[in-house]
């Protein structure tokens, strides 16, 4: 990192960087490594702050921004936390977090109050940083490769061995209110959701339509078309069907309509009578045939206007 090489052989590592974290400010930047060491670098000074020394490697790194904690794992399968802002005080520790080597690690979102840990034996492990406690854990058939939060903290992505998906899993608490009552004693198989066999489609649309009669026929475009329509008519078929069953008398239909407007059903005679007009409806005056000049009918210069005409307006000769 552009120069942070810069002084005594004692403030470099010894041996490979496994993580990097820079706060939100671009004023610290920290480093871990195999050698056990976590120092804490000035960016603009591009000089060596602190050092903490682990007693085994270090081999995840993972830094939080919303309140300058960091979070690393060595391979005792130790997880530790420690505060930036107090000189790499350490904060917190999990020891034996898993069976296998720790894979990653992150922070939930926005609220930074849980760590999450993945690990080579398949689990998902969930922590209460206030209280220092387990409080879920969950076991897939794959091993967790990556894990992290979405900013919003409703959604956590996953990466597993042997897959080229990225899997979303909702935050329950962040729908609705949840009490941990004990700590988990054993974990919660869980299996990764898989693709449903329509959506799995290599071919293009014309190829999904004509690939079961395109072979052997000279015209694909006549036989894509004709594949085309015995869809729509399946489609028809099956929807005629369904209508049928509706009829019957083993299935009741449900509107469709939103409540407001067939709960008004039981009033609508109330509503009828709240919206009956107070006055009679009136007729308007009939306009003449012929248009008359409006100043020379009050200047008096003009008889052209009818006489019952006279008696339904506002105006008069006088």
């Amino acid at each position: 990192m552009f120069g942070l090489n810069v002084g005594s052989d004692l403030e470099l590592h010894n041996n490979e960087i496994t993580g990097l974290g820079i706060d939100s400010l671009n004023h610290f930047l920290v480093s871990c490594s195999l050698d056990g060491s976590i120092k804490l670098w000035d960016f603009y000074r591009m000089k060596l702050a602190r050092s903490f020394t682990q007693e085994f490697p270090v081999e995840n790194l993972v830094y939080n921004r919303q309140n300058d904690l960091i979070a690393v794992s060595t391979s005792d399968l130790t997880v530790s936390i420690l505060n930036v802002k107090n000189g790499l005080k350490r904060v917190r520790t999990f020891e034996r977090v898993a069976e296998n080597k720790i894979t990653d690690l992150c922070f939930s979102q926005p609220d930074s109050k849980w760590l999450i840990t993945s690990s080579l034996d398949k689990s998902l492990k969930v922590f209460d940083i206030l209280t220092g406690c387990l409080i879920d854990w969950i076991k897939f058939k794959q091993a967790p490769l990556s894990i992290d939060f979405s900013l919003s903290g409703e959604y956590l992505a996953t990466s597993h061995v042997g897959s080229k998906a990225v899997y979303l899993w909702s935050n329950r608490s962040f729908f609705s209110e949840i009490v941990i009552q004990k700590v988990p004693s054993k974990p919660v198989e869980i299996d990764l959701p898989v693709m449903a066999s329509s959506e799995i489609v290599k071919e293009s649309h014309k190829d999904f339509y004509a690939k079961d009669l395109l072979e052997g026929k000279d015209k694909p475009e006549e036989v894509s078309q004709t594949i085309i329509q015995q869809k729509f008519a399946k489609t028809k078929n099956e929807t005629s069907r369904v209508e049928t069953e509706r009829a019957s008398e083993k299935f009741m239909s449900l509107s469709n309509q939103p409540y407001s407007k067939w709960q008004a059903i039981f009033n609508l005679e109330q509503i009828k009578e709240r919206n009956k007009p107070i006055l009679a409806k009136q007729s308007l005056p009939k306009a003449p045939f012929f248009l008359f000049d409006l100043d020379k009918v009050m200047a008096g210069e003009s008889n052209t206007v009818p006489d019952d005409l006279l008696k339904q307006t506002f105006f008069t000769k006088d």
